[in-house]
């Protein structure tokens, strides 16, 4: 490839090392994901094949020698505009990702059927309909493994702020009511007090408890940000002050993506009630820079949604 390797007679750097390590991971996982993409898993897999699934299982069942690797599925125009965000809605400053105890399980098992994917990630068919069939965007599995330094249990983000949050030292959290109170300070600082003032609603009524006092249906202004009933963070940093209870809650939906399935334990749920995987909320990192191209991997999926649910919103 015309690459120059130039030796030099000093030990590596324990930072080089994992650098090293977590290229070799990621290439691996890559690997094995795309081929699991193109064969589908239709039984067609190779002997090589059964084992690096089998050595990735097993990685993940060893939390502390596993590479930590998070993922993220996330939408672009078509499958020849790569993401550069975690999220490529304009202005939006978080994204939610899921973590390594599902990128070692559901995704090893669920890469060849995105669609399930989705659902267990806590997607609607509705919005999953939308996307694929509607807007017709790609849907694309991001990897990424942040720096050792910014990998953290707690839900807390002592020092985050509105200028360093999209840096690549900000931790994911648990995406818990408490994680998303301190990414709301962090991010959105003039809707702290609205948020504050509505957290009781906010944290025990459903989303259509909002939707009767407002009469907007959130799903429908989520899909278009243009469209003047989207609740955008200038938008509601315009209104008349005390914002009301369906206004915060709506700026929720669209800005930061509570939707009606979030239930602030920390996991995913399906539509159906059957609790998922974990999720973490994560600064909209810029993945080149806050992340370095070593640490990330994209690949293009294609989501084939059931044609029971093309049926049931196709005219919707």
């Amino acid at each position: 490839m015309g690459c120059t390797v130039t030796m030099e007679s000093r030990p590596a750097s324990n930072t080089e090392i994992r650098s090293y390590k977590r290229q070799l991971s990621l290439s691996d996982l890559e690997r094995f994901l795309r081929t699991s993409i193109e064969r589908r898993l239709t039984g067609k897999n190779s002997e090589s094949d059964l084992k690096v699934k089998a050595q990735l299982e097993n990685a993940g069942k060893s939390p502390n020698d596993r590479l930590q690797v998070y993922g993220r599925l996330c939408t672009t125009k078509d499958a020849d505009t790569a993401p550069v965000n975690m999220s490529e809605t304009p202005g939006r400053k978080t994204a939610f990702i899921f973590g390594p105890e599902t990128v070692y399980g559901a995704l090893i098992e669920n890469i060849h059927d995105p669609y399930t994917m989705l659902l267990r990630l806590g997607f609607l068919p509705e919005y999953i309909h939308l996307k694929a069939c509607k807007q017709k965007v790609c849907y694309w599995l991001i990897l990424l493994t942040p720096s050792q330094e910014s990998v953290q249990s707690t839900s807390t983000m002592p020092s985050a702020s509105p200028d360093n949050l999209n840096s690549g030292q900000v931790a994911p959290v648990p995406a818990t009511w408490e994680g998303l109170l301190s990414y709301i300070r962090a991010c959105y600082p003039a809707a702290l007090p609205a948020v504050q003032a509505h957290w009781d609603l906010i944290t025990t009524k459903p989303v259509e408890f909002f939707e009767e006092n407002s009469g907007v249906r959130f799903i429908d202004a989520l899909a278009d940000p243009s469209a003047p009933a989207f609740m955008s963070y200038q938008k509601f940093q315009e209104l008349p002050k005390p914002q009301k209870d369906w206004e915060t809650r709506l700026f929720l939906y669209c800005e930061v993506r509570i939707l009606e399935l979030f239930s602030g334990d920390g996991h995913t749920w399906s539509d159906a009630g059957v609790k998922g995987e974990k999720e973490y909320l994560s600064p909209n990192y810029l993945m080149e820079t806050d992340l370095g191209p070593e640490n990330y991997i994209r690949i293009a999926l294609k989501v084939d949604v059931p044609q029971e649910v093309r049926d049931k919103y196709d005219d919707k």
